[in-house]
């Protein structure tokens, strides 16, 4: 495939798959965020209690931003650059061959192509999200379970097992 590219356009595509993994990076980097700020949380907490809400609710809330902006990005930003990759491969490809309709037939399949590579970026990144926001969610409930237990103990709530005088 190379051994038929010239020099520029071995270039061009090295260039491209260099980005593509840039673009790659970033995806693990948006996994990284609620990570980040579990470990904010668990620092900004004064007793344990404080540190399973603030690291919970940042993980929450760092869930739902990415849930909520990973579709727009990825249709938006992701898609229009992929498809100008793709498209300048495919011209380089043909570049000079007497090709036309073969390159017409491939530069249609572009768009499906490019759909399907940022479907699949945007689900993998909703997943993950999702299972953060599981886990969040799993934090504050644990911490409203504590928070019964501290105010059942304070008002001192005793069992319904007690004598009546």
């Amino acid at each position: 495939f190379r051994r038929d590219m010239s020099h520029s356009q071995v270039v061009q595509l090295d260039r491209d798959r260099s980005t593509l993994d840039i673009l790659r990076m970033l995806r693990w980097m948006l996994l990284a965020v609620p990570l980040l700020l579990v470990a904010v949380g668990l620092a900004a907490g004064g007793d344990w209690r404080g540190r399973l809400l603030w690291a919970s609710g940042a993980t929450v809330l760092a869930s739902l931003a990415t849930i909520g902006l990973i579709g727009p990005f990825c249709e938006s930003v992701l898609a229009p650059y992929l498809e100008g990759v793709l498209g300048n491969i495919v011209s380089e490809l043909f570049r000079g061959a007497d090709l036309h309709r073969t390159e017409e037939l491939v530069g249609s399949r572009i768009p499906g192509i490019v759909g399907i590579a940022a479907a699949d970026v945007s689900s993998g990144v909703t997943m993950a999200a999702l299972l953060t926001l599981g886990g969040g969610i799993l934090g504050l409930a644990a911490r409203a379970i504590v928070a019964l237990a501290d105010y059942r103990s304070s008002k001192g709530h005793k069992s319904d097992t007690t004598e009546p005088k």
